[in-house]
């Protein structure tokens, strides 16, 4: 599988599927109201067929997953400064 900014995944065969789309909770019920599938236990999900017409119809599924993977960003740890004796 190839993974692009943790947004898209595209399986290593194209038996596995085709391209997936990071979910969350926010987005998550649009891809299961069009009965895409989920890629194992990630938090991606099938992208459905019209998507795939024209990008048109498939802008809103991709900036919802880019939404997505920039809500799961964990925010950088700060280096604690080291204490002076």
């Amino acid at each position: 599988m190839v993974c692009f900014w943790t947004t898209v995944c595209l399986p290593s065969s194209p038996v596995d599927g085709g391209l997936f789309l990071k979910a969350d909770d926010l987005n998550r019920g649009a891809f299961e109201a069009r009965g895409c599938k989920t890629h194992g236990k990630m938090p991606y999900f099938s992208v459905p067929p019209e998507a795939l017409n024209s990008w048109r119809d498939m802008e809103p599924w991709a900036t919802g997953a880019v939404a997505a993977a920039q809500r799961a960003k964990k925010p950088k740890k700060r280096k604690s400064a080291a204490k002076k004796r």
